[in-house]
């Protein structure tokens, strides 16, 4: 998402430079008590699924700037919604003899400056998105080795019965659980616990209530079994009132 954005500014700047000027216009409406972002796109665009588009924004006039659309379900009076209207195109005076048409630099840096905020929301959702698949891997490789060592550990001399560590990778949604024995112990490993290994792994995976990751064979690193897990993303349809 965050090449995208890049690419998307990289794009409009090309256009500019082939293509006649435009000049954008906002019509901005005040946000009064009681207004609901969804309200709000539903008075002055007809819809209240406008508000999900990058033609709607809200401005927040103490920051001179354009509210994150994350932050749309707490709007404060003051604030003003706008609507991007139909460009005015300005068509250049043609040079005698020729089709060459000469950018402003003003009107790049305004047309860049406009799409900024988009940019950064895309950017911002990208991080956002990355930092939570992050935690619920980590999450998960954490009940994961707590679950796998439990009926390891003995009750009358309780103490660690493994070593563990986790390879997060969320830009390949995978995470790698790495388990080797702790102390004198011989287990797990799978030059001779191959079956127990993929046994303890279904085992584990039915008391987590089958989370949404999917294991991989296993493979001996040195001394370390490693276990690797995708993360399957759920599609979830967001409802709009």
């Amino acid at each position: 998402m965050r090449v995208a954005a890049l690419c998307a500014l990289t794009m409009v700047a090309a256009v500019a430079a082939s293509t006649p000027l435009i000049a954008q216009e906002w019509t901005c409406y005040p946000i009064e008590a009681g207004d609901t972002a969804a309200y709000v796109a539903a008075r002055i665009a007809g819809s209240a699924d406008a508000r999900h588009q990058p033609w709607f924004q809200i401005i927040d006039p103490a920051r001179s700037g354009f509210v994150a659309k994350t932050r749309y379900d707490h709007i404060r009076p003051g604030w003003r919604a706008c609507i991007l209207r139909a460009p005015v195109v300005a068509e250049p005076a043609a040079a005698a003899g020729t089709k060459v048409r000469d950018l402003n630099p003003l009107w790049l840096a305004a047309i860049l400056m406009l799409l900024a905020p988009f940019a950064v929301y895309a950017v911002d959702r990208y991080l956002q998105h990355r930092q939570a698949v992050i935690e619920a891997m980590t999450r998960f490789g954490e009940a994961f080795v707590r679950e796998f060592e439990r009926p390891l550990i003995e009750s009358r001399a309780p103490s660690r019965a493994l070593r563990s560590r986790l390879r997060v990778q969320p830009h390949q949604a995978q995470v790698h659980v790495l388990l080797a024995p702790a102390g004198a112990r011989s287990y797990p490993n799978l030059a001779d616990h191959r079956k127990n290994v993929a046994y303890d792994t279904e085992r584990v995976l039915q008391a987590l209530r089958h989370p949404p990751f999917v294991s991989g064979p296993p493979h001996q690193d040195g001394d370390w079994v490693v276990i690797p897990f995708r993360f399957q993303v759920r599609e979830q349809q967001e409802s709009v009132p």
